[in-house]
């Protein structure tokens, strides 16, 4: 698709991403200022929930959560957050207990000393007026596009096509895999419709126990602010095991594997890419 895993459709005025939720975020103007080009925007900053054992409950992590915890001995209060928004929902996503994956990729989720309950705190923050596909097809406009084309089906022919090529796929495939394949984690989206004008009350809710085979649904309505309809889409994320033919959506940063992505990198820079 033009604009890739951004890619958006509309289905009776209603907006949605096909691929999961996406929200347009920078600290940079320039980068605000240049996307600004290509497209209004719709005011929007990501307010989401977190459902643990049927429990609704502020998130990221902010005073309001504590609060809803009853959290009154300071020095639980980690161990607590750990376990109702970190561990089931990382045992799904990843596919592994917490405590074999990165620290970094928790540090991703803000917790924050404050009432602050937004996603995110950069400065610029919103979703294209129309959607992500017409913005890509304003950057793309003149250029020559073409679909369904593997630039790893002849490395050469692309190569000569352009002073600079990027190149966006998997760093393993890169090479034909011939020094191992990376783990990769990946997901299932399931959208339908039902007939209520508004399910969730908001655009998102993550599903934090492992009892809930999914970890996140999506209210399309509370993204692009949809004139009220007496139905809703919404998109549920299932994680899963990528067995090759589904979407590589997530490499697992596991220590035994981050070997092959230092050996694989060295050689493309030694052959002339600029990673």
């Amino acid at each position: 698709h033009i604009g890739g895993n951004c890619y958006t459709e509309k289905q009776d005025g209603i907006i949605y991403n096909l691929y999961g939720g996406h929200i347009f975020h920078t600290h940079n103007k320039r980068i605000w200022e240049y996307a600004s080009r290509f497209t209004d925007w719709q005011q929007y900053e990501h307010r989401i929930k977190a459902m643990y054992m049927g429990k609704m409950y502020s998130f990221p992590p902010n005073k309001m959560t504590l609060q809803q915890m009853d959290l009154r001995d300071h020095q639980d209060i980690e161990k607590e957050i750990r376990a109702t928004f970190f561990e089931g929902y990382t045992a799904k996503q990843w596919g592994r207990p917490l405590s074999e994956v990165p620290e970094s990729v928790i540090k991703r989720i803000p917790i924050r000393d404050s009432w602050d309950d937004r996603y995110f705190d950069d400065p610029y923050q919103g979703l294209p007026l129309n959607g992500y596909t017409p913005m890509v097809q304003q950057m793309l406009m003149g250029a020559n596009v073409e679909l369904e084309a593997d630039y790893l089906d002849d490395l050469e022919y692309w190569r000569k096509k352009a002073g600079q090529v990027i190149y966006t796929g998997p760093l393993d495939e890169l090479y034909s895999c011939d020094l191992g394949r990376l783990e990769y984690r990946s997901l299932r989206f399931e959208m339908k419709r039902h007939e209520t004008p508004d399910l969730l009350g908001c655009p998102a809710i993550n599903y934090t126990d492992c009892l809930t085979a999914f970890t996140r649904r999506i209210e399309w309505r509370h993204w692009w602010r949809t004139k009220a309809k007496p139905y809703t889409l919404i998109t549920t994320e299932y994680p899963q095991a990528y067995d090759g033919t589904n979407e590589p959506y997530h490499p697992v940063g596991d220590e035994p594997k981050r070997a092959l992505p230092r050996q694989d990198l060295e050689r493309a820079r030694a052959d002339g890419y600029n990673i």
